[in-house]
């Protein structure tokens, strides 16, 4: 919980003392095209010893969260941050996660600056999954030039983040990064894609068209796990700069990934586009991940970041609704929850049903399975039992894909083959978000 004193959760000396060379490196696994598997790190800090709630936050367990609350009595503020967390509203987030830092920090307490060290981190995922390099890097300078010197100070050790943010010329990086900005071109925009039925599995889900400044390249959308910015780059050395990217920070992590099975690990750097336009969406001055590479293909993914800005997003089987504005007539949808540690790092899922067991699941949309069930979820569930799945009012009797590894924390997974006969809407303009899986006209 991102409690302190004030709010009945201050750690004590001891704790505090023990957490002095604590890191705690917050991993993602998302698959690209072109059967890429990547894990990454962001920079991370000196962090609280686990609690409930944190568990809790991290699976996006809704009523684990409001268990824990009640029993660390955590306050109004302490419970705002984790609504938003667990809607994943990184505006709402962005502004709590600083207001909380602030008040944490001058408590002053070792546990109250660790508290102020993880809402650091939740500010900076924040505005990073805006596209907001200039609140990112405002918040890395603070953390670097005042929180870790008084957790130092406070309790000794070597606190950093432990990577190019101990080291790169923040200040000259933040002179080079304005505020993003939003402008819209339309209140909605269907934007096309080769049909996914027709796709080999290797580009087996939605591939449409961005522009990166005066760029219009493909595409592809990941809704399984977050990209950190709205847009992910996989680019050969050089690459960046054939898309006029600005270089802010070369080393802001590090990614793992896995082609052809072996496994490459590179950089992450941070840059910034004059642009980004998705459908009747344009980011100006916005934030990009970059992954150079020699071995893996090229690649460029929007996640959920970009996603979530819109008040409606439809999936088809070969075009995608981009909507301001939620108007949708697929009904009725069922609640999203994000699960994540502090950086935003996790996924969102939905509660469904097989059989008549209760399920969480998420959408993996650039994988050719329709559903994907965990090993060892029932005894009576082998690779190619035909099962009964429901999402709210949608249904679907299908063959269960049953793999012998796992990686997601969910019981089952909808993969991108679902759109070959449904769409699948994410509304996001709602208090909760929801997703409504519905029969496409064609099915």
């Amino acid at each position: 919980m991102l409690g302190n004193a004030k709010h009945g959760n201050a750690l004590s000396q001891q704790e505090g003392e023990s957490m002095q060379r604590n890191r705690n490196h917050f991993f993602v696994a998302f698959g690209l095209s072109l059967a890429i598997c990547s894990t990454a790190a962001l920079a991370s800090l000196p962090v609280p010893p686990p609690n409930p709630l944190f568990t809790a936050l991290e699976k996006g367990d809704v009523d684990a969260v409001r268990q824990a609350e009640m029993l660390l009595h955590a306050g109004p503020d302490t419970r705002a941050l984790d609504d938003a967390q667990l809607r994943y509203d990184a505006p709402n987030l962005l502004r709590l996660a600083i207001n909380y830092e602030n008040v944490s920090f001058q408590q002053g307490a070792p546990g109250d600056l660790l508290m102020a060290l993880r809402a650091n981190n939740l500010a900076r995922a924040s505005a990073l999954s805006l596209g907001d390099a200039n609140t990112y890097l405002k918040e890395a300078i603070r953390a670097r030039a005042q929180l870790l010197p008084a957790l130092t100070k406070s309790i000794g050790g070597v606190n950093t983040f432990d990577n190019g943010l101990d080291t790169e010329d923040l200040d000259g990086a933040l002179r080079k990064a304005p505020k993003v900005s939003v402008s819209w071109k339309a209140a909605t925009e269907t934007v096309p894609f080769p049909r996914v039925s027709t796709m080999p599995p290797a580009n087996s889900g939605p591939m449409p068209s961005i522009k990166i400044g005066d760029h219009t390249v493909a595409a592809t959308i990941v809704t399984s796990a977050v990209t950190f910015a709205p847009v992910w780059i996989t680019t050969s050395p050089g690459g960046q700069k054939s898309l006029g990217l600005t270089l802010l920070v070369k080393n802001m992590g590090t990614a793992t990934a896995t082609y052809h099975g072996r496994s490459y690990t590179s950089k992450i750097g941070l840059y910034l586009a004059p642009s980004v336009e998705f459908g009747p969406l344009v980011l100006h001055d916005v934030a990009v991940v970059v992954m150079q590479s020699d071995f893996i293909p090229p690649e460029i993914v929007i996640g959920m970041p970009m996603l979530r800005r819109f008040g409606e997003v439809t999936l088809g089987d070969n075009q995608m609704t981009l909507a301001r504005a939620g108007d949708s007539t697929c009904k009725p949808g069922v609640p999203l929850s994000f699960a994540s540690g502090p950086d935003l790092n996790g996924v969102m899922h939905f509660p469904a049903s097989i059989g008549n067991k209760a399920v969480t699941m998420n959408l993996v949309s650039d994988s050719s399975t329709v559903f994907g069930v965990r090993p060892g979820f029932s005894e009576t569930i082998s690779d190619g039992t035909q099962v009964d799945l429901a999402v709210g009012s949608w249904a679907l009797r299908y063959r269960a894909v049953v793999p012998s590894s796992w990686r997601s924390s969910q019981d089952a997974v909808l993969g991108g083959g679902v759109l070959k006969r449904n769409t699948v809407s994410f509304r996001f303009d709602t208090p909760i978000p929801t997703i409504c899986i519905a029969k496409a006209a064609h099915g």
